[in-house]
């Protein structure tokens, strides 16, 4: 079977679908929760082009392999030029439209994304900090989009801590589903296996002190399952269509405990 060539738009294109997920599940609860405003859909377009640009840099820095950067160089450094001047644009207008604690939200976005760009520097990105850096960062996106759009400073960042511990917790459980692919299970596992559990535990208590804890449960459970009963890796598509699912029912809690909810 001859291999299905791939346009060169969809080569720029990030590759990882997981991080669509952990980028717009968030963004898409923000809008409704609390709808849109002019600097909140800035923030929003800012980030998400700076995602999508993500995959230029990469190519260029040959990251996706020598062929790759011959075949798609040119073509990425015009994606760059065009996405990286918008992105920075949307970022401002939303700074000078949106209120002091959106800057300031997006202040502390601004410090694991530079570790992140370190980490794709040095070749660490697809490394298992590598993502769990990109989790938070890409769950952060929508905290200063939340504080635009309406929703009070310390909710914001409650609930980018929770989506934030959600998706770091997927990236431990798949990444423990494909490391036992046809082995036992050894005391490194059971030990994480522990840990998820005590951090089910710990989201369940924290919805004592605040429902927004909520919003990580469905993620933190689910991986949990993950590492205690891992499928097969070969089911890496199955798995992801169950974190999918996961991810709506917590935009449903995100809805559900807004006031507008």
């Amino acid at each position: 079977m001859t291999e299905r060539p791939t346009s060169s738009t969809a080569r720029l294109w990030p590759r990882e679908h997981g991080a669509y997920v952990q980028l717009l599940a968030p963004l898409v609860a923000v809008f409704l929760a609390t709808g849109a405003t002019a600097a909140a859909l800035l923030f929003a377009l800012g980030g998400g082009l700076a995602f999508i640009a993500n995959e230029s840099l990469l190519v260029i820095l040959g990251h996706r392999g020598r062929r790759s950067r011959e075949r798609d160089g040119l073509r990425a450094r015009r994606a760059l030029l065009l996405l990286v001047p918008i992105a920075v644009a949307s970022g401002i207008a939303g700074f000078s439209l949106g209120p002091a604690d959106a800057r300031a939200s997006a202040a502390l976005v601004a410090g694991p994304a530079v570790v992140l760009v370190l980490l794709a520097w040095r070749r660490q990105e697809r490394s298992l900090a590598g993502e769990l850096v990109a989790a938070v960062v890409l769950t952060g996106v929508a905290a200063p989009t939340a504080v635009a759009a309406g929703m009070p400073w310390n909710d914001a960042l409650i609930v980018w801590a929770a989506w934030a511990c959600g998706y770091a917790s997927t990236v431990i459980g798949v990444h423990r589903v494909i490391a036992r692919h046809r082995r036992r299970a050894t005391r490194r596992d059971r030990v994480i296996g522990f840990g998820m559990v005590l951090a089910t535990l710990a989201v369940i208590t924290g919805a004592v002190l605040t429902p927004w804890a909520l919003v990580a449960l469905p993620l933190v459970a689910s991986s949990a399952a993950l590492v205690l009963w891992p499928p097969p890796a070969s089911r890496l598509r199955t798995i992801g269509l169950g974190l999918v699912g996961a991810s709506l029912v917590s935009i449903a809690v995100v809805v559900a405990c807004s006031p507008a909810g």
